[in-house]
């Protein structure tokens, strides 16, 4: 019983690894994006830039790095807090349970803005004929 315990804890770990060591890779990558989109610069720089600056935080002690992330936690806390009270004004004449659509707009997936989203034409790159 104790060994089927032990498998089960060690899948369950090597879950976890692979799943945070996945995670990471997304969110550098879309880190570079962003950062790519703002100042022009190469995504793959931007992604590098941020594992080490991340890796700078953390490397300087378990105190700074908890105080870095207390940090950015009242920073993403405000930033909710800013969107919810430029929202106040609009939510006084919204029906919540309105569904136009029936149960088929509640149970049918939202289109993938990125897929739907095109840049303008002056901005794609010229075709090479």
């Amino acid at each position: 019983m104790w060994l089927s315990s032990l498998v089960a804890g060690f899948v369950a770990g090597s879950l976890m690894l692979a799943a945070d060591i996945l995670a990471t890779g997304a969110v550098t990558i879309g880190f570079g994006g962003y950062v790519q989109h703002l100042l022009g610069t190469p995504l793959i720089g931007n992604a590098l830039g941020l594992i080490a600056v991340m890796g700078v935080i953390l490397y300087s002690g378990v105190r700074q790095s908890v105080a870095i992330a207390i940090v950015l936690t009242v920073l993403e806390a405000a930033g909710l807090v800013f969107v919810i009270v430029i929202g106040l004004p609009s939510w006084s004449g919204t029906d919540f349970l309105a569904m136009p659509n029936g149960l088929a707009g509640v149970s049918c997936p939202a289109p993938d803005p990125y897929t739907v989203w095109r840049p303008p034409e002056s901005s794609r790159p010229a075709s090479r004929a």
